[in-house]
């Protein structure tokens, strides 16, 4: 009969989440995540099944503890607040004094064997799904008269998504937090400007 599990599930999920951000996904043993978590390798398995299917619930885990800014500014408004928050938010999950650098998002995937394809494949997924999300948001604020009728959402949406994933590469390669965030105000002054008029129905206050 099976040893019975005795570890915490979510402290241990947040290990290995700690664990596959560091390391990356194909630089991640059992035997690592194993020695990691203090379990023996039955028990992980038991808990979490293959390796694969541990990863899928790190990505979830790290979604939804590292990046829970990401629904809240998407929420905010005006639009500029939402970007403000959006890459104040990366740089701050990127450059954390008790994480890894960089994002699992983005330095997780392994680089070549054809077998970890659904690895790269999740990990894209996940990127464009934020994207998708922003996109939405900042077509909201085009409809809002929040941007200006010329704006492209998924022109604006892609530049934003692209830069936040630069913010992952720098900060894994040792780009100060102080750094990261001063280019990122190159980005908020190519945010378009409101087209409403001060006073008026601003960013659809009066709608909401």
């Amino acid at each position: 009969m099976g040893r019975s599990r005795n570890f915490d599930l979510d402290e241990a999920l947040d290990r290995a989440t700690r664990e596959f951000w560091d390391r990356g996904y194909a630089g991640t043993t059992i035997d690592d995540l194993a020695v990691s978590l203090g379990v023996a390798k039955p028990s992980l398995y038991r808990a979490f099944g293959n390796k694969q299917a541990l990863f899928a619930r790190v990505v979830e885990h790290f979604e939804a503890v590292y990046l829970s800014f990401v629904d809240e500014a998407l929420a905010d408004r005006p639009v500029r607040h939402v970007v403000e928050r959006l890459l104040d938010g990366t740089v701050r999950a990127c450059t954390g004094a008790a994480t890894p650098p960089g994002s699992l998002l983005t330095h997780a995937a392994p680089a070549n064997s054809p077998e970890d394809r659904a690895i790269r494949q999740l990990l894209s997924d996940r990127i464009e799904a934020y994207e998708t999300k922003l996109v939405t948001r900042l077509t909201q604020a085009k409809d809002e008269c929040d941007l200006p009728d010329a704006c492209d959402p998924v022109a604006l949406s892609s530049f934003i998504t692209t830069h936040c994933c630069g913010i992952a590469l720098r900060a894994k390669a040792g780009v100060a937090a102080e750094q990261l965030a001063a280019e990122s105000a190159f980005v908020m002054a190519a945010v378009p400007a409101s087209r409403c008029i001060e006073g008026s129905d601003q960013v659809g206050a009066a709608r909401s």
